[in-house]
């Protein structure tokens, strides 16, 4: 079989943005608009870019800059438009900007998604099995270690994974699964 070159333009139709999968389906991200979303993707888009060309603070944080401008000509959007959806991810927490002043653009720097929750202390919730409960907290230490793609076989530990407020049945069958995971990639690694 014999494939064809991309010509000009075409090399560009495979140019994705992606969207953490955690904002769709995680109840965290709920109150997010479908358009703050969507922003939130083209700045991580644009973060990985600004890596490449070491975009780093003098804390060793990524920043990007992306003016509003460049938000209404990108999405099409209105000055207010470009600007209530960037606030919303700043009001949530997914966006921090870093005003420069003498007509600077400001540092926006991206805030990362994942949220672990920590639950190692006592709580009143009654597992029938001390030791299981031991494994759950360290299924849970263990987890936060591990951060990757779906797409590459590792899978990205959100809230919805580790939060010990869920009920009981459910939390105690989701961390099995990523003590499962977790001992495969190990293997794997």
């Amino acid at each position: 079989m014999t494939f064809d070159y991309y010509y000009g333009a075409q090399a560009e139709q495979f140019n994705f943005i992606r969207i953490p999968k955690a904002m769709i389906v995680d109840p965290m991200f709920a109150d997010l608009s479908v358009n703050a979303k969507l922003l939130y993707g083209v700045l991580l888009d644009r973060m990985n870019l600004s890596m490449k060309n070491r975009w780093f603070d003098s804390e060793n944080r990524v920043y990007i800059i992306y003016q509003i401008a460049e938000i209404m000509e990108d999405f099409n959007f209105s000055k207010k438009t470009a600007v209530r959806y960037l606030n919303e991810l700043e009001n949530f927490g997914l966006v921090e900007k870093k005003r420069r002043g003498l007509g600077l653009p400001s540092l926006l720097y991206v805030k990362n998604f994942v949220v672990f929750q920590d639950h190692s202390e006592s709580d009143d919730t009654d597992f029938d099995d001390v030791a299981e409960d031991d494994n759950l907290n360290e299924n849970m230490e263990t987890s936060r270690g591990i951060q990757g793609e779906t797409s590459r076989g590792v899978r990205t530990y959100t809230s919805r994974s580790v939060d010990m407020e869920t009920s009981k049945g459910v939390q105690k069958e989701t961390l099995r699964g990523a003590k499962s995971e977790l001992q495969e990639v190990t293997k794997r690694g």
